[in-house]
């Protein structure tokens, strides 16, 4: 299982490395990386779930000036992004993995973090294929 999640994580890390490879220092493509690194060496589902779901706000602040404030709850602001032309999918997906990690009394797998970081992945492709609405 160990071993099947580790390989998991090397593709993940491959495709990321990749894929940010053949973009500009993409802010998004560096906080993915980041995250698939904090899961193979160890760190807490939990911490790194919260991390992607932080860094995605981060990331889309600096980027194209939209913020969550601290009255916006994390699902009125993935209803507002997703007005901005981000997929709901993947803001939904995250969303929920925030929302399970940072509130809930669930326990987290590595099936989420992989999820987490599946997500960031694609809010940043879309972030980069659709910045005419997104700024």
């Amino acid at each position: 299982s160990s071993d099947v999640c580790s390989s998991d994580l090397l593709i993940g890390w491959s495709i990321v490395h990749a894929y940010r490879r053949t973009q500009k220092e993409d802010p998004l493509a560096i906080e993915a990386e980041a995250a698939v690194q904090a899961i193979a060496d160890g760190q807490s589902l939990g911490n790194v779930i919260i991390r992607c779901y932080l860094n995605m706000e981060r990331v889309i602040a600096l980027e194209h000036g939209i913020e969550r404030g601290e009255a916006v709850t994390p699902r009125e602001f993935e209803t507002y992004l997703e007005g901005k032309g981000i997929p709901r999918d993947p803001i939904l997906q995250l969303t929920t993995l925030f929302e399970k990690a940072r509130y809930g009394n669930q326990s987290l797998n590595e099936h989420d973090e992989r999820e987490a970081v599946n997500c960031l992945v694609a809010i940043q492709k879309a972030c980069q294929s659709d910045q005419r609405g997104l700024q």
